[in-house]
């Protein structure tokens, strides 16, 4: 212990070391120095302030403006991106008005060390070096249904204040890579940390022996009764684990990393045994020496925006309604519209001349994902095409799957022939064909939540039961556009609840659907 009260005596960290001008003296008037002289310092200060800040909220709303641009499949949660654009937009009124205050240096000094500008920088610097930033300051449960939080995927971007008290939640400063890392930020110094473990009289100092070491080897360090002897960094960390842990995606749990911008690795025994607990919990430590310089919002702005192809797995689950987009004339070529048509195929024709499915939607998301399709899904849409498809939809539909006349042709010929029957590139890594494979339904209750079988009850046919549960069950992406079933499946989720650390199915809804063109006689039909 005397040797870690010697390491936070020989610290000396200024009480304005974030600021980016030092004050003669410390900011303490002398007899050669009037008032005046040294509110104008400070205002100097401000004024430094101010304009990272006029740089750092111009950088943001650039951000906000290309988010807007790129809209996202309609079916689609927003980007939470109010909470970092509404508290920077407030710093940056905060400063303005110090720059116009008529207050003495006290009060002005003591408005300078209130100032949340270090911490909204670091924020965005980190921000830049991820990737698909989907929320801010964003709070995630645990025990949800012990809070009262029925939610599979409970979050909720708020403020300090009362309506977290006596829940079970974990901030997030940063949600990136389309939710699955979660980013904490720490501004905390090296020697306020190692006032924290003082004061707690922390065993593990120089002095100890290895044994201590030995029993945290084994200890659970999520256990949550443990907290109370840790200082606030390790505890924060401890509670982004068990958030992260209760609220998976796609069946995995988000990685957490926390970013220490005033704390250097290796520097003193203490604090490298303080990261070793951070690190016990499974997150990712990042301290200032470790800290690459943040890149320019222009070389970044791209890859920060979401793409929730991303999130897909290696293998896709192609339901019906996908399939049928992907074999209809109106997702391959201009198709006229014509008086007989349902108003549903007129439609869509319209918004395929402004909205490119297979280009700009589809082709991307799947990339060079392998498909599969449940035997159910491929009889469907076979019923439909019977029934309903072109002579070009029928062909596309064998092609699709590999099957019927096309059964014995090889991928390379499979592709030429789609190519031939579309007036858009097929992508060089889109995989033909879909393998169609068996649902297996009873099976899949074995590895699924409880709650499939309430889901189940709400899919109103054998189809859709086959292959949402086939999805969900085998933990691949459901591609679909079917957005009547991924609404039933949200609700009964959210009604009946997941435990902690089950994940609900992987749907990737597709904002558009196609018809099948349909054929001269489905007006007679209709008629």
């Amino acid at each position: 212990m005397e040797h870690l009260r010697s390491i936070i005596n020989i610290m000396t960290v200024s009480p304005h070391q974030q600021l980016p001008l030092r004050l003669k003296n410390g900011g303490q008037t002398s007899g050669t120095e009037s008032p005046e002289s040294t509110i104008a310092e400070l205002k100097a200060i401000v004024q430094d302030l101010v304009n990272r800040c006029k740089a750092l909220h111009s950088e943001v709303e650039a951000y906000v403006a290309a988010v807007e641009e790129k809209k996202l499949t309609k079916t689609a949660d927003p980007v939470e991106y109010r909470p970092l654009r509404t508290e920077i937009k407030t710093e940056l009124d905060f400063l303005q008005k110090l720059i116009e205050t008529k207050s003495g240096p006290e009060k002005i000094r003591n408005h300078i060390s209130s100032s949340n500008l270090v911490y909204w920088e670091a924020l965005w610097a980190a921000a830049k070096r991820s990737e698909g930033l989907l929320a801010f300051r964003k709070y995630f449960f645990w025990n949800r249904q012990q809070d009262g939080l029925r939610a599979p995927y409970q979050g909720l971007s708020l403020g300090k204040g009362a309506q977290m008290k006596g829940k079970t939640a974990a901030l997030a400063d940063i949600v990136a890579r389309d939710g699955r890392e979660w980013i904490r930020i720490s501004t905390m110094s090296e020697k306020k940390l190692l006032f924290d473990l003082a004061k707690l009289g922390w065993r593990n100092d120089s002095d100890s022996d290895s044994d201590a070491d030995g029993d945290d080897a084994v200890k659970d360090p999520l256990k949550e009764e443990d907290d109370e002897d840790e200082v606030p960094i390790v505890k924060q960390a401890r509670e982004l684990a068990r958030a992260a842990r209760a609220n998976p995606i796609c069946g995995n749990q988000p990685q957490v990393r926390l970013v220490l911008t005033r704390i250097q690795s290796g520097k003193h025994k203490e604090v490298d045994r303080t990261l070793d607990k951070i690190r016990a919990t499974g997150a990712i430590v990042q301290c200032s020496n470790e800290i690459s310089p943040a890149p320019t919002l222009q070389d970044v702005l791209p890859k920060l925006l979401v793409d929730r192809s991303r999130t897909l797995t290696d293998t896709l689950n192609i339901d019906c309604t996908i399939l049928l987009a992907l074999i209809s004339d109106i997702s391959h070529q201009d198709c006229p519209i014509l008086d007989w048509y349902p108003g549903e195929v007129r439609a869509q024709i319209k918004e395929e001349r402004r909205e490119k499915l297979l280009p700009t939607h589809l082709y991307p998301a799947i990339g060079s994902r392998s498909m599969v399709c449940t035997q159910e899904a491929a009889d469907q849409m076979y019923v439909i095409v019977d029934t309903l498809a072109t002579d070009t939809e029928k062909t596309r539909a064998s092609l699709l799957l590999g099957q019927r006349q096309y059964s014995s042709l090889p991928q390379p010929e499979l592709r030429r022939r789609w190519q031939g029957l579309s007036v858009y590139p097929m992508p060089a890594e889109f995989q033909l064909p879909i393998k169609v494979v068996p649902s297996n339904i009873e099976a899949l209750y074995q590895k699924l939540p409880n709650v499939a079988k309430d889901v189940a009850k709400t899919l109103d046919t054998p189809v859709n039961q086959a292959i949402f549960l086939y999805g969900w069950g085998n933990g691949i992406t459901t591609l679909s556009s079917n957005r009547a079933r991924a609404r039933q499946i949200e609700s009964v989720l959210n009604e009946k609840g997941l435990k902690d650390g089950e994940a609900g199915p992987h749907i990737w809804l597709c904002g558009e659907s196609r018809s099948l063109i349909a054929k001269q006689g489905r007006r007679r039909q209709e008629n």
